[in-house]
């Protein structure tokens, strides 16, 4: 419980706030960085970072987030299974016992890979439902498909569990590989990713 002045910082590249009281110290770098390409992409030195409090924070300072060097292997996710999420996560939903993977009929080449994974994963070739505007590939398999519990039912709960972000970078690429076929696009800038939950969004960022 908390009552009192509280402090919203603004980060660059991200729109929602980080919310502290004044006394809550951040890992800030106050003196002699510049924003460029090269301390953007390759961090900065953790000896250049102090302990500031949060009220004594300025714009312009840099706030230093951490990167995630653990990586802890789960032998039940294999490569074919990280794919798998990625696609459910960005096309996917679930019921008690069934996931289902719906993508359009243009989509010939993600439709063939989904239904490779399920078979392959599952032992047994999913079914397909013809709807009017998109194919629903569906596996229905509580045993197998009760780890999708963990990862949301909806577009607004959609997330990647815990695990999921300590997975080996090689693992943690193809989940982002099928995420970006569902639901990302190439821009003028970069590769964009839309989603409508903000939990998964900030854990793909």
């Amino acid at each position: 419980p908390y009552s009192g002045e509280m402090y919203n910082i603004h980060f660059t590249y991200l729109n929602t706030p980080l919310q502290a009281t004044p006394e809550h110290p951040l890992f800030v770098v106050k003196e002699g960085w510049r924003w460029n390409w090269r301390n953007h992409y390759g961090g900065v030195k953790e000896d250049a970072l102090s302990w500031v409090k949060c009220k004594d924070i300025a714009p312009g300072d840099f706030i230093g987030f951490p990167r995630n060097y653990q990586t802890t292997d789960l032998s039940i996710i294999n490569n074919e299974m990280a794919e798998l999420i990625g696609w459910y996560l960005a096309e996917g939903s679930k019921t008690e016992e069934r996931i289902t993977i719906s993508l359009g009929y243009h989509e010939k080449e993600h439709i063939e890979r989904v239904v490779f994974l399920m078979q392959h994963l599952f032992g047994k070739r999913p079914k397909l439902y013809e709807r009017a505007t998109s194919l629903h590939i569906c596996q229905a398999d509580q045993e197998f498909t009760a780890i999708f519990d963990t990862m949301g039912n909806g577009a607004l709960e959609k997330r990647l569990p815990a695990w999921a972000l300590y997975l080996p970078i090689s693992k943690q690429a193809l989940i982002l590989k099928s995420l970006f076929a569902g639901d990302g696009h190439y821009s003028p800038s970069g590769v964009v990713y839309a989603t409508s939950s903000v939990q998964l969004a900030y854990q793909i960022h």
